[in-house]
């Protein structure tokens, strides 16, 4: 490898210089989001009640030992 093939992929990878966005953008949507995307996106509360968590801790405490 050559010395400039090197620098290009560090600078590729945000690692020198430091820049985060060299890989968080390639997992960004490549089209602008709608106010109506954004509000599917909002967190939904849980479809499931108290008694059903306990049921699924109950199960998960008897197959999972410590």
């Amino acid at each position: 490898m050559t010395e400039k093939l090197i620098l290009k992929s560090f600078e590729a990878t945000g690692i020198f210089p430091m820049d985060r966005e060299a890989v968080l953008k390639r997992f960004r949507p490549k089209t602008p989001r709608t106010s109506e995307e954004d509000d599917e996106q909002e967190p939904q509360s849980s479809p499931l009640i108290e008694a059903d968590w306990r049921k699924i801790r109950r199960v998960v405490d008897q197959v999972v030992k410590d």
